[in-house]
């Protein structure tokens, strides 16, 4: 009896052993990279622009403390801290904002995460017809999943990447000139399963980098 049970932990250590080498944490940790994820306590603050008015962020229901009207209001949002959310509702109406620039930093422990509303079928629809950029994602720990960012100018730079350890998952970039700009101070910066579509007009690129 003993003799299996001795076998049975042997075993047992091994698998555990086996699963963790995989695990896409210790991998992370053993090549030197940041995990970040979302983590549970921050603020969720929603946006929605079918309100008429502008709330505080903290419900989904448009009123005084309902949804902010604008992406731009709720990025820029001065209670916003590490570890909160950001819930963009598809509304099936795009949000049309100028430059929006990131004011604060998320913590590897506590990113930002600007994402939709929790069980959306769709993305939210982030648009720009005119101007130069979009988004400039120049603080570090912000988390953009699930977000489809759409420009119709050939000369508009859809996110302009200085922060470290930031993210793009589930995201879409489409038209514009180029969809990400990555300045050269950026490291650590993750994009999983995004679209590019229609990138690049005239000399532009879906990527381009400061760093060689």
């Amino acid at each position: 009896m003993k003799k299996w049970l001795i076998v049975f932990i042997i075993v047992s250590i091994i698998l555990f052993v086996v699963i963790l080498a995989n695990s896409d944490v210790i991998k992370n940790f053993l090549s030197g990279r940041t995990v970040f994820t979302l983590q549970a306590g921050g603020n969720i603050y929603y946006v929605d622009n079918t309100c008429s008015t502008s709330g505080t962020g903290l419900s989904q229901i448009c009123g005084a403390t309902g949804p902010i009207i604008t992406i731009q209001a709720a990025i820029n949002n001065a209670n916003l801290a590490a570890g909160d959310t950001i819930r963009i509702r598809a509304t099936g109406t795009n949000y049309v904002t100028p430059t929006v620039t990131t004011g604060i930093a998320g913590t590897a422990a506590s990113p930002i995460t600007v994402t939709s509303y929790t069980g959306s079928l769709t993305n939210p629809v982030w648009t720009r017809s005119s101007g130069i950029t979009m988004l400039n994602a120049n603080h570090a720990y912000w988390i953009f999943d699930g977000i489809d960012f759409v420009a119709t100018a050939d000369n508009i730079d859809i996110v302009v990447v200085s922060g470290n350890n930031n993210a793009f998952r589930n995201c879409a970039f489409i038209e514009g000139g180029t969809s990400l700009n990555i300045v050269d101070t950026a490291d650590n910066l993750v994009v999983d399963n995004c679209i590019f579509d229609r990138n690049g007009g005239g000399t532009d690129h879906s990527i381009t980098t400061g760093r060689i």
